[in-house]
């Protein structure tokens, strides 16, 4: 339940309110509080069963660079929460980072999160974010909800979620749809276009639409990077020629989902991707406004780069977060917390290649973590990414613990097969 909520849970708990909004008058800040609440609730849950009896990851580079990281960020960060400067609501900030980057942190830090080999996990997931998919995308197209908030550049705001976060929401829903077309061919040897893989192209349809609808490039980018990785873990010349097809396919979809866009709600989001081809950035202010941002954020990181000098960063506009979590980790916290967090990532790769050489049925979590790394890249926040977070922890887990498998056997993991559910 706690990896749907934190991979999830937000944009799904959005759509849940804005459905429920024809029926029922609700403030969407409803919806959002039982959504962290249910995440802080959770992850206090699996805190206390690992400090009773199932146990954490024992790593100490693991828990001493954690333990640098987070002390140091968490001083800078509530030093300056509460400053006029601030970018966005002190006590949401502080809520956000305690409850639902902190906790789960240290929660996904437990033997307990580490998925078993029956795709549990994966099933629920993929679940979960084509039930968002469909809600949100059902919302985006509907005359009497639809409220744009901006259209700069083919971008669109509707309701509770912005671009970036509807253009990502598209992105993971067409990676584990994908993933899952492929792990059921490789498993049962059955035709790609099988019957059983209805729910997987019905995934890919609504990914790709809201994916070209949101007009985020970040989630797009971070698509291709994990097909890629996929392609190149699968081996061979076969896989990179079937990848190739597959990227095809979807630009092919892409564009007749951009028409039909176009048509239906009047947007023209080829307008925004069409840089990515041309290189052409002069009109597009977003992606000038990012190139500022990253360079004073580096130019903050030069000008202390022991302990850092602050979490925000100056922009054309005021201030912003840095969109790049390594950047904002190196402006705020210097060489210390930044050495921190790189050997944290190294651990994580140690993980990922335990995978791909043990737990090739995990390979999904691996993909997901190289998408959530790309796409952190460019738009992602330390103190509000908690998915990247707790997606590095249980890699971390599996690369220095891989006997802790036989952990699957405990009482609550048998329950959880019983009930076909997971914490």
């Amino acid at each position: 339940m706690l990896w749907v909520l934190l991979l999830t849970g937000y944009p799904l708990f959005a759509g849940l309110a804005n459905v429920l909004n024809i029926f029922l008058t609700i403030p969407s800040t409803v919806f959002s509080i039982v959504f962290r609440f249910l995440v802080v609730l959770l992850s206090i849950i699996v805190i206390i069963s690992s400090l009773v009896g199932i146990g954490f990851n024992r790593s100490i580079l693991f828990w001493s660079m954690s333990f640098v990281l987070w002390v140091s960020y968490s001083i800078r960060f509530f030093s300056e929460i509460w400053q006029p400067y601030m970018y966005a609501d002190s006590n949401l900030m502080m809520f956000v980072f305690v409850g639902s980057t902190l906790l789960p942190y240290f929660a996904f830090s437990s033997k307990f999160m580490l998925p078993a080999n029956d795709n549990i996990v994966l099933n629920w997931v993929f679940y979960a974010l084509l039930l968002s998919g469909i809600i949100n995308l059902y919302q985006a197209l509907s005359i009497d909800s639809y409220a744009l908030v901006s259209q700069l550049q083919g971008r669109v705001s509707f309701l509770n979620l912005n671009p970036i976060t509807l253009s990502f929401l598209g992105s993971q829903l067409c990676l584990l749809a994908i993933y899952r077309m492929y792990h059921q061919f490789i498993s049962s040897k059955i035709s790609q276009f099988d019957r059983r893989n209805t729910l997987e192209k019905l995934g890919v349809l609504v990914g790709i639409t809201l994916l070209v609808l949101g007009g985020s490039r970040g989630p797009a980018l971070a698509l291709l990077v994990s097909l890629l990785a996929l392609a190149i873990f699968s081996g061979g010349f076969k896989a990179l020629m079937r990848f190739g097809s597959v990227i095809v396919g979807l630009l092919i979809l892409s564009y007749f989902s951009g028409i039909f866009l176009a048509d239906k709600v009047g947007l023209n989001s080829f307008v925004r991707f069409s840089t990515i081809l041309t290189g052409d950035i002069a009109d597009d202010q977003s992606s000038n406004l990012r190139l500022v941002v990253f360079e004073n954020a580096w130019a903050q990181f030069i000008s202390s780069p022991l302990l850092g000098k602050s979490i925000v960063v100056d922009s054309l506009f005021g201030s912003t977060y840095p969109h790049n979590v390594f950047l904002e980790v190196l402006m705020a916290t210097g060489v210390v917390g930044g050495f921190s967090l790189f050997c944290l990532l190294t651990l994580s790769i140690v993980g990922c290649v335990e995978v791909v050489r043990v737990y090739k049925g995990h390979l999904w979590i691996v993909l997901l973590y190289f998408q959530l790394i790309v796409f952190n890249s460019i738009s992602g926040n330390v103190w509000g990414s908690s998915s990247i977070w707790c997606v590095m922890c249980v890699l971390i887990a599996i690369g220095v613990l891989p006997s802790s498998r036989a952990n699957d056997r405990t009482i609550p993991h048998i329950v959880a097969r019983k009930l076909d559910v997971r914490l």
